[in-house]
């Protein structure tokens, strides 16, 4: 069991930069760093690994902690820094190893090889393995990168596929990634480098597994030797590459080595060799820039598809502890959203009673207003009714005096 760390939207040390020969100025073009994520990787000596353990840096989480893109069983939790803390390897000890890594038979111990960092080797830790009949082994300080085997094997290769496309990330202008879109780079290359056969080879060469007094000696004397080794900086030998067969290029190798049959054959002109060379020179110049194109073709409709996805990642995620599995804070989002949604039919069905309320009350003071009118209609025409017979009345009063 190991951590390892990034710091999402680094830019790698690296990158390299292609230009012409008459830009003496090129440079890399940095970024701020975003904010460091922290995994949790656990393997065994038969090829196999635990789900994966992320520390994100928050207080809460977030919709931003969960994708269906990543396993179910992978999971999630947050601290102020985005390290691991003691409460965290308490928190991936409870709910992954233990659980995981069950015996058949009870009375069974288990073995735990760590480092010696401060959320391993408290007393809360140390306590609940041994309750467990988890036997803790820490490895000695400044040993892991010989005797762990997630050091020796496995991270190494991990990071070379993750700070590869971190940069072409980095080169279509995403510069801080989103947290989703980090752990899909993290799971594709967690994919490529943790394999059963590279998990077996990283305690095979840690001298744990299979047990090797052989090698366990060659890695203890190899200690001195080997730092100065790495300090003289000798290069090591190239592996022989088997030239391609005769016949027409189809690789950008294969036309290389085309061009250095032809130069090598001696039967040139010093003029031809020249023009020669200047077409090679100008083919990888092609190429190169055709292949970085498209790269960043592939990687900018990849980043849009981010950016569009990016978009309400910082809904908290209610329902769920401080360490929830990729499955519950989904399950956890979709009642969130079903919710959200019945909110919205309960409010809209409200807005329309209140619509229909508002439009029938317009409608009885309307009602009101016409059998008002009707009233004074009514009213006016009795009052004239009663003029007519009062003229009637008088005209019959004068006839009758005539």
């Amino acid at each position: 069991m190991d951590e390892v760390g990034y710091a999402r939207g680094d830019t790698p040390a690296s990158t390299k930069v292609i230009t012409t020969m008459k830009n003496t100025d090129a440079r890399r073009k940095s970024y701020p760093k975003g904010e460091w994520t922290s995994i949790i990787e656990c393997i065994n000596a038969v090829g196999g690994y635990l789900p994966t353990w992320t520390v994100y840096k928050g207080a809460n989480p977030t919709q931003g902690h969960a994708d269906r893109s990543l396993p179910a069983s992978w999971y999630f939790s947050y601290s102020d820094s985005g390290f691991s803390t003691n409460e965290i390897g308490l928190g991936w000890l409870t709910k992954v190893f233990i659980p995981l890594t069950k015996p058949e038979q009870l009375d069974q111990w288990r073995l735990l090889l760590l480092d010696n960092h401060e959320s391993h080797v408290n007393i809360e830790f140390m306590d609940l393995a041994l309750k467990n009949k988890i036997l803790l082994l820490p490895l000695l300080p400044h040993t892991t990168y010989k005797c762990q085997p997630l050091d020796v094997g496995i991270f190494g290769a991990l990071g070379h596929f993750v700070n590869d496309k971190l940069a072409r990330e980095v080169r279509v202008g995403q510069p801080i990634l989103s947290r989703i879109r980090f752990m899909q780079i993290y799971e594709e290359s967690r994919r490529h480098s943790m394999t059963e056969l590279g998990i077996k080879s990283s305690f095979r060469h840690a001298a744990i597994w299979p047990p090797s007094q052989r090698k366990v000696r060659e890695i203890l004397d190899s200690f001195p030797k080997k730092d100065k080794q790495q300090q003289g900086g000798q290069p090591a030998t190239p592996n022989a590459v088997t030239p391609p067969p005769q016949q027409t290029p189809q690789t950008a190798y294969e036309f290389q080595y085309s061009i250095d049959i032809i130069l090598a054959s001696q039967q040139l002109t010093p003029t031809q060799q020249i023009r020669l060379k200047k077409l090679r020179k100008s083919f990888d110049t092609s190429t190169a820039t055709a292949s970085l194109y498209k790269d960043e073709l592939d990687q900018y409709v990849t980043a849009k598809d981010s950016a569009a996805a990016k978009k309400g990642t910082k809904k908290r995620i209610q329902g769920v502890s401080k360490f929830f599995t990729n499955e519950e804070a989904l399950v956890a989002i979709a009642q969130r959203d079903q919710q959200e949604v019945k909110e919205a039919q309960q409010k809209a069905t409200k807005q329309l009673a209140k619509q229909e309320a508002k439009q029938q009350k317009e409608a009885d003071l309307m009602e009101v207003k016409r059998l008002k009118n009707e009233l004074l209609i009514t009213k006016k025409r009795q009052r004239e009714v009663e003029a007519e017979n009062r003229l009637i009345r008088g005209q019959n009063k004068k006839v009758q005096k005539v």
